[in-house]
């Protein structure tokens, strides 16, 4: 599944969710281009996952 963000507010007949302007939502691949299909590519586009990094440690001199 991937994460998607909300761009325009609109309302999933599949699960009967309304998802809000800005919120994050995970689709599967074949959900999302469903969605895309039905309502265009101005409603959800997808967010680039980044790894999360460790901090490092910088022991003081």
């Amino acid at each position: 599944m991937s994460k998607f963000k909300v761009l325009k507010k609109f309302r999933d007949l599949e699960k009967d969710t309304t998802y809000e302007v800005g919120s994050t939502v995970e689709l599967t691949s074949k959900r999302s281009k469903e969605i895309s299909g039905k309502l265009g590519d101005l409603f959800i586009q997808p967010v680039e996952e980044k790894e999360e990094t460790k901090p490092k440690n910088n022991p003081k001199k």
